[in-house]
């Protein structure tokens, strides 16, 4: 196992699947995924459109939260190959 100090530690904060959201200029929502790519944090939101169920992924600045209970996650990323 190597030693911490040959690892940087990178964190960030999500919305916790589950949460309750409002989409900018959109419905209510409940937060089914996130997803992590190189382009940004994006999560997959589900809501009822009438009498549908719906399920679309938003990117994060589309996605209102009250803020209170995001999650930290953490990568360890090697410094070097």
């Amino acid at each position: 196992m190597a030693d911490m100090d040959e690892h940087t530690m990178k964190q960030i904060e999500v919305i916790p699947v589950g949460s309750k959201v409002k989409i900018i200029e959109g419905p209510q929502a409940t937060v089914t995924c996130v997803s992590i790519r190189s382009g940004g944090i994006s999560y997959e939101c589900g809501y009822w459109n009438g009498g549908t169920f719906e399920s679309k992924y938003f990117e994060d600045f589309l996605v209102v939260h009250d803020g209170k209970t995001k999650q930290r996650i953490g990568f360890l990323q090697a410094s070097s190959l």
